[in-house]
């Protein structure tokens, strides 16, 4: 097993050329803002990045093994990764990573689309935590208790930011939540007989269309959701 990349939205693969390690399988991928690097670290490995779409790797320094790397979505130099309640960052492409921030609950780390150095963290019983200056330093977001995941679609209309979307606890009540404020208000957006049995961790939205929510299932499948 490898790795593989798709140019059209998914509905082409092309298998990597190369492989960092004669054995490497599954783990995780991160692609730059603008395509151009890879990185790539495998099940219990170490971090591996290509600028050749997987023909060729190269170790990252830096950071510990099974770290799951991700690309800050506006600047393709930079990516970041949590691990052991560091938040590491790269600046030049993934090819070496330092401490940023070295007190962290471990969960789940997101780079919004589009807005350079924009982070949130799932924290799970930590809460949701944001940072604007690339993981230099993170602010808890108050209204929310837990936090298992977090993700973003298309800002709401008259909206200049992307909405967010939460699984987690919120004024006391666990469930998926979305704000078109930054985190400052929330929308429940299932309820108490649509808890999907065990949700996971795993949401993001639509980038094109408004309020359509994606929802890992954790080997249930993909949960899909629209506004009424």
């Amino acid at each position: 097993m490898g790795g593989a990349y798709s140019a059209d939205g998914g509905m082409t693969w092309t298998a990597f050329s190369g492989s960092p390690l004669s054995d490497a399988q599954a783990g995780t991928v991160a692609v730059s803002a603008d395509g151009s690097t890879f990185a790539w670290t495998p099940s219990d490995d170490g971090t591996y990045y290509s600028r050749d779409r997987g023909a060729t790797w190269h170790v990252s320094s830096g950071l510990p093994s099974g770290a799951e790397v991700v690309a800050d979505r506006s600047n393709p130099n930079t990516f970041y990764a949590l691990s052991g309640g560091r938040l590491y960052a790269s600046t030049d492409g993934a090819a070496s990573f330092v401490v940023r921030s070295p007190s962290l609950p471990d969960g789940s780390l997101k780079a919004v689309g589009g807005v350079e150095g924009d982070l949130w963290l799932a924290g799970g019983d930590s809460g949701l935590l944001r940072s604007v200056n690339g993981g230099t330093s993170f602010t808890k977001v108050g209204s929310v208790q837990a936090a298992q995941g977090v993700g973003f679609g298309k800002a709401a209309p008259g909206a200049t930011y992307q909405a967010v979307y939460l699984i987690g606890t919120v004024g006391g009540v666990f469930g998926v939540f979305r704000s078109t404020d930054e985190g400052a208000t929330w929308t429940r957006i299932n309820d108490d007989r649509h808890q999907f049995g065990d949700i996971g961790t795993v949401i993001t939205g639509d980038a094109n269309v408004y309020g359509r929510v994606y929802i890992g299932g954790n080997g249930r499948g993909v949960l899909y959701g629209v506004p009424e």
